[in-house]
């Protein structure tokens, strides 16, 4: 037989998130300084979360990286 796929539902993911205490996940990972979810942890309808996600490619697009050139 083939390898089992562990899927995790949303429950088992909310629980997991219970312990950040109600905090959006860009607060906990520190991209913003204060955010409190009000989506249930549902960043597929969160506006807040579509924002983010286009403030970092906009970002990441107008600041390419160059390789540094050395020698002459």
């Amino acid at each position: 037989m083939g390898k089992k796929i562990r899927i995790e539902t949303r429950r088992t993911y909310l629980v997991g998130m219970a312990e950040y205490g109600g905090k959006c996940r860009h607060m906990v990972n520190g991209l913003v300084d204060c955010k409190m979810c009000a989506h249930n942890y549902n960043c597929l309808k969160c506006s807040f979360d579509q924002m983010v996600a286009d403030e970092i490619v906009t970002r990441s697009a107008a600041q390419p990286t160059l390789p540094e050139a050395v020698g002459f």
